[in-house]
């Protein structure tokens, strides 16, 4: 999937956490515009397209890399 078929939160969601750093849950959802308990639901869609998105109870997430075209 590329990020052009993505929806416009999911781009943002993408390209806040494609520097590689560790980008807590709600300070995301705050970048994003989406309550925090919501940014789960967009993580994991993200991840069912194939973006392997690490997640850390304490870190939040990052991007550990792209594995779809």
């Amino acid at each position: 999937m590329t990020r052009q078929r993505l929806g416009r939160r999911q781009k943002a969601i993408l390209d806040r956490l494609d520097h590689g750093d560790w980008v807590k849950g709600r300070a995301l959802a705050d970048d994003v515009g989406v309550l925090h308990a919501i940014m789960f639901t967009y993580i994991n869609r993200l991840r069912d397209r194939g973006f392997e998105i690490e997640g850390h109870q304490q870190r939040g997430y990052r991007l550990a890399r792209r594995t779809a075209a």
